[in-house]
C-alpha cells in the first residue's frame, strides 16, 4: 500500500495518471453499485424473492400414500391427532370455518389456535380462523401446517405461503406466491394442486372472477430461501394450464397437464430445476403412481389395464386387470369365467400396489355399489381382493346413528383413500348428515387378511 501511495502522490499532489486511476476506479465501483441495487429491485418487483421468515428446515419425502387428484390434504394425520380445515362452503357459516384439530385420544374437535380467551371469530391474532387470509388449500410438513391463502388490500389481491405450528401457537407469513393488481370486478385466489417434497413445494395457484376466463400458473418455492419461479413463461396468465395430480419420489416430483385432448405427465428435477415429460401409451387418464425413480405405473381411459413406464429406457407394457366372475348354469352347475374389469385408480404406499374398483350389484329398484380393493405386490402380482362395501356402506356416526354413503359420490371414493403404510384412512362424503365428510381407519393387515375392521374416527364439522 505505501509503495502505490509513492507511485501516486508527488508532493502532496496527485499526478495526471493517479487522477485517471481514481476516476476509472470510482466509475466501476459506481456500476457495479447501480447493477447490484438493479437486480434486486427486479427480484422484488418479480415476486422472485422473499425476505421472509427463514428456519433451518429439515428435507423431508412426500409420502405417497396420499396421492389423490385433491388439491390439498383434506386430513393430515399425526401421531397426537389430526388436522383438517374447514371451508366456508363446508361450514355455512363461520362458526365452524378455520382449521382444526381433533385429538386422537378423545375425540374433541377445536380450532387450532391456543391463545387465551381467543374468540376464533375472524380476529387478527387467531391462529385458526383469521379473516385477513381466504384459505384454499393446506399441506401438514414436519412440523406446521402449510397453507396457500390469498389477502385482499385495497389494491392488490395477494397469493401467499402461510405457515401455523401444530400447537396452534403461531400463524406466520412465509412468502408471497404472486401479487395482482385491482383493475375491477371481485376476483378470488384458487389453489389447483399443493406439494411439498424435500423444501421443495409445488403450487398450481390462480385467480377467477364472473365472467372471465381464470387465470393460472404454477410455482415453485424454495422454502429455505423464499425463491420463487414459474413453470409457465407468464407467470400467471388464461392461457397457462393448470396442473393436477401432484406427486413425488426422490428428487423428482410430478404433475399432470391436460393439453388439448392429450393428458401428459411431467417430472420437476428439483437439482437442476429441469422439465421433461414421460412418454406414456396413448389414453392416459392421469392416474398413476411412483414405485421408484425408474417405476411409474399408470392407467389408460379404458380402465381395463394397469401400465409400467420406465423413464431410463422409454419402456411401456400393459398388463390386463383380470377376475373371475362366478355364475350358475341351468343345471347349478358352477361357472367360472375370466374376465376384465375397470379400476378406479392406482395408489401406493411404497410397498403394494392399490387398485380400487366400484362393483354394481342389481336389485329391485336400483343398484348398490361394493367398494372394492385389489392389491398388487412391486411385480404387479395380484395378492388380495377385498371386498369393504359390507363394512363402507353403513356408517357409524359419532353419536351412534347409521347413515348410508350417498351412491353418487361412492363412484369416487377410491381417491380419498390414504395408505400411510400400516394405517389406512377412508373419506367419505355423505348427503344429509351434520358432517359431509367421514373419516374411518383400518389396519393394513387385516386389509390383505381380508377382514378390515373399519374404526369410526371422526366426522368434519
Amino acid at each position: 500500500m505505501a509503495k502505490g501511495r509513492k507511485k501516486w502522490l508527488v508532493s502532496g499532489s496527485l499526478t495526471k495518471k493517479g487522477m485517471r486511476r481514481i476516476v476509472i476506479g470510482f466509475l466501476i465501483l459506481s456500476v457495479m453499485v447501480f447493477a447490484g441495487c438493479s437486480k434486486e429491485k427486479a427480484g422484488e418487483e418479480d415476486g422472485k424473492k422473499n425476505v421472509g421468515i427463514r428456519r433451518e428446515l429439515e428435507p423431508l419425502d412426500y409420502n405417497r400414500g396420499q396421492a389423490s387428484t385433491a388439491d390439498s390434504q383434506m386430513v393430515m394425520v399425526t401421531e397426537k391427532g389430526y388436522y383438517y380445515y374447514n371451508p366456508r362452503e363446508f361450514s355455512g357459516s363461520n362458526e365452524t370455518m378455520g382449521l382444526r384439530y381433533v385429538d386422537a385420544e378423545t375425540g374433541t374437535d377445536i380450532f387450532l389456535c391456543n391463545k387465551p380467551e381467543c374468540r376464533h371469530d375472524g380476529n387478527q391474532f387467531c391462529s385458526a380462523t383469521n379473516k385477513k387470509y381466504e384459505i384454499s388449500a393446506t399441506f401438514l410438513y414436519g412440523d406446521r401446517i402449510y397453507a396457500v391463502a390469498t389477502e385482499e388490500t385495497d389494491t392488490q389481491y395477494l397469493q401467499k405461503l402461510l405457515s401455523v405450528t401444530l400447537d396452534g401457537s403461531e400463524l406466520n407469513e412465509e412468502l408471497t406466491i404472486y401479487t395482482l393488481e385491482k383493475t375491477g370486478g371481485k376476483w378470488f385466489g384458487n389453489c389447483y394442486g399443493f406439494l411439498i417434497h424435500r423444501n421443495t413445494a409445488i403450487i398450481g395457484f390462480g385467480f377467477s372472477a364472473a365472467e372471465v376466463e381464470p387465470k393460472r400458473g404454477t410455482a415453485i418455492v424454495d422454502l429455505n430461501t423464499g425463491d420463487v419461479v414459474y413453470l409457465d413463461e407468464e407467470p400467471l396468465s388464461e392461457e397457462n394450464i393448470g396442473v393436477n395430480n401432484l406427486n413425488a419420489y426422490g428428487d423428482t416430483i410430478y404433475y399432470c397437464k391436460k393439453e388439448g385432448k392429450k393428458n401428459v405427465l411431467y417430472r420437476y428435477h428439483i437439482t437442476d430445476g429441469t422439465v421433461d415429460s414421460c412418454e406414456l401409451l396413448p389414453g392416459f387418464n392421469q392416474k398413476y403412481a411412483v414405485l421408484d425413480e425408474d417405476t411409474i405405473v399408470y392407467m389408460k381411459s379404458s380402465k381395463r389395464a394397469i401400465c409400467v413406464y420406465r423413464p431410463s429406457t422409454g419402456e411401456n407394457t400393459e398388463h390386463r386387470l383380470l377376475e373371475t366372475e362366478l355364475s350358475y348354469g341351468e343345471d347349478g352347475e358352477k361357472i367360472e369365467k375370466t374376465v376384465e374389469y375397470e379400476g378406479d385408480g392406482i395408489k401406493t404406499d411404497g410397498t403394494y400396489l392399490y387398485v380400487p374398483q366400484q362393483r354394481a350389484t342389481f336389485r329391485e329398484f336400483g343398484r348398490d355399489f361394493h367398494f372394492v380393493i385389489h392389491v398388487f405386490d412391486r411385480n404387479l402380482k395380484e395378492i388380495a381382493v377385498v371386498d369393504v362395501g359390507p363394512s363402507l356402506e353403513v356408517f357409524h356416526t359419532d353419536t351412534g346413528e347409521e347413515v348410508v354413503a350417498d351412491a353418487a359420490y361412492w363412484r369416487e371414493i377410491g381417491e380419498y383413500v390414504m395408505y400411510l403404510g400400516e394405517d389406512i384412512y377412508f373419506l367419505s362424503y355423505i348427503m344429509g348428515t351434520n358432517l359431509n365428510y367421514y373419516v374411518h381407519h383400518c389396519k393394513r393387515s387385516d386389509l390383505l387378511a381380508g377382514n378390515p375392521q373399519l374404526e369410526f374416527l371422526f366426522g368434519m364439522k
